[in-house]
Formats: structure tokens, C-alpha cells, sequence
């Protein structure tokens, strides 16, 4: 599951808090019926820059497409770029423009199905 978190868009953030808008992996492990297994924050570098801001956050969110072998997420952006993060830290690793449309594409992974 990818999820924003943070204070509720438009509302402010208690005072004694920081507000920091971060994108949350979450992994389960399918052979042991879904159990949770850790969550992993996204970040832009290795310097951990946040990936979203509060601004974009849940646009970027809606127009994303996201795909996983189990050690490296790759998403796929409207604008038709591809970013792939570790799932160990949540760096991202790599970015690629496509030359293909990333919108309304669907991910399978024939070989673990």
C-alpha cells in the first residue's frame, strides 16, 4: 500500500509539529497471509529530501502507477517518467525519461503469476 502522510491537506499541523508530508511504502509478505512486514519512507536523493510536497501530493499521487519485484519500486508518472527506489531504504536509485505514455498503463509481472 502507498499512502501520503501527514496532516490532512488544507488543514494546518498541531503546533508542536513539524509538518513534513512523507510517501509511505508499506510491504507485506504474501506467504505468510499478508502479514505486515515494514514500512519504507520514498525519498528524492540520498540526502532523504522528501518525495512530495504538500502542494502536489495527492495530484501526484492519483496520476501514478506503481510496480514491484519485492527490492526496487518502480514508478510510473504522468509525465512519462519512470523512478525506481530501494525497498531496503527508500532512496531514490534511478529516473528515466520514457519513450513510451506512462498514463493508463497497467503493470503485470508474468513471471511471478
Amino acid at each position: 500500500m502507498i499512502a501520503r502522510q501527514g496532516p490532512p491537506k488544507g488543514e494546518p499541523a498541531p503546533e508542536d509539529e513539524e509538518t513534513v508530508i512523507k510517501l509511505v511504502v508499506e510491504v507485506y509478505d504474501p506467504a505468510k497471509s499478508f502479514e505486515f512486514v515494514k514500512a519504507v519512507t520514498l525519498y528524492k536523493n540520498k540526502h532523504f529530501e522528501p518525495l512530495v510536497k504538500e502542494k502536489n501530493s495527492e495530484e501526484w499521487l492519483r496520476g501514478t502507477q506503481w510496480a514491484t519485484n519485492g527490492t526496487v519500486l518502480a514508478c510510473f508518472t504522468q509525465n512519462g517518467k519512470v523512478r525506481f527506489f530501494s525497498l531496503e531504504t527508500g532512496v531514490k536509485v534511478s529516473k528515466q525519461k520514457t519513450s513510451f505514455p506512462t498514463s493508463g498503463i497497467v503493470v503485470y509481472d508474468s513471471g511471478a503469476n
